[in-house]
């Protein structure tokens, strides 16, 4: 069967699929806030050609068009489209005014047995968009009231780090520029087996993990500046001042990938000079097993 023809298939197949009216809802508020922006015309036209945007929401449909390479690609390009299909956006924040912009895009998850966590996470996301925003604005109207020619720009999104029968993990991000830029991050897991958010302490015996991870995080980051001599790190010494990374926090920025691995990340300028950008380092497994409360998780 040529690619054109399974294609073709998947259409006939997606003919006779029944959309729910909840979905009918979600594809008519897509639309709206695609129109709203430059290429909302565009992806407004693909939808009402094509119907895609309803269909990716069955399992069934995304393991056949996942087949085609091509068709796979264009479907995880769109919005709410992914492995599980966890996550859309629930709203935009968005300005731009003289040298003033703000581009906020708060994430909305769907699809969690335990609805309270759902719920919990989502009006956190909402929340915190909401403050980011309302900070952006007067920051802006401060700047504007001390110059005529001010820049302040925010940009905020997301980014799914897992997805799968045991993890699901989330990043949100936040880039302000003026004189320089800087981002920080905020990543979530949930256990979806045990309906919980993830916390790091939670997933060890004792403190123990504080310093076995710090310690592979030096070793990794000599290891890195020795390869590469673009790359600097601010590990402390004797000789280094006390703002030099020394170990992890308790509650240190963190996910577990899709494979299974303990991810420990650091925000801009937290350990490293601006252009090396938010550094992450990928735990190894076998130096963290006698410590672990269980493998469920970390793999």
């Amino acid at each position: 069967m040529t690619e054109k023809e399974k294609i073709d298939e998947l259409k006939r197949e997606f003919n006779n699929i029944e959309v729910p009216d909840e979905v009918n809802f979600i594809v008519r508020e897509a639309i709206l806030r695609s129109k709203k922006n430059v290429k909302g015309e565009k992806f407004f036209n693909m939808i009402r050609k094509t119907g895609i945007a309803a269909a990716v929401l069955f399992a069934g449909f995304i393991v056949s068009v996942n087949s085609i390479p091509a068709m796979a690609k264009s479907l995880l390009d769109m919005p709410f489209v992914g492995p599980f299909v966890k996550v859309f956006v629930f709203t935009d924040y968005k300005t731009e005014e003289n040298g003033f912009e703000a581009n906020i895009s708060v994430p909305n998850i769907a699809g969690f047995e335990n609805k309270q966590l759902e719920n919990e996470l989502n009006e956190k996301f909402i929340k915190e968009g909401q403050k980011l925003y309302d900070d952006f604005l007067r920051k802006m109207e401060e700047i504007k009231s001390n110059t005529n020619d001010g820049h302040y720009s925010v940009n905020s999104g997301y980014e799914v780090c897992a997805d799968n029968e045991d993890v699901f993990s989330i990043i949100v991000y936040n880039t302000s520029v003026m004189a320089s830029s800087a981002t920080e991050y905020k990543a979530y897991t949930v256990d979806k087996k045990n309906n919980s958010v993830v916390t790091l302490e939670s997933l060890f015996k004792d403190k123990s993990y504080i310093n076995i991870i710090s310690e592979n995080i030096k070793e990794q980051m000599k290891e890195q500046m020795k390869a590469d001599e673009n790359k600097i790190y601010f590990i402390y010494d004797e000789t280094a001042s006390d703002d030099y990374f020394k170990q992890i926090k308790a509650e240190q920025n963190f996910y577990i990938d899709n494979k299974g691995k303990l991810v420990i990340m650091f925000n801009d300028y937290e350990v490293a000079p601006g252009y090396m950008g938010a550094p992450k380092f990928e735990i190894p497994t076998d130096i963290l097993d006698n410590i672990l409360l269980d493998r469920e998780l970390i793999k």
